[in-house]
């Protein structure tokens, strides 16, 4: 899968996520891959896979 089409995918399941992760959650999320920071968005992601 290609960067481009990882994106596209993300903002196909945006709405989801929002409802899933909550808009705060998502927010973050959201603009740190904006930023390409992906090490961040993989901690968010984990913290989210570990909630309770």
């Amino acid at each position: 899968m290609s960067d481009v089409t990882a994106f596209e995918l993300f903002d196909e399941l945006a709405p989801s996520l929002q409802s899933i992760m909550g808009a705060d959650t998502y927010a973050r999320l959201r603009l740190a891959l904006d930023h390409v920071e992906f090490a961040t968005a993989v901690e968010i992601v984990r913290r989210i896979e570990t909630a309770p």
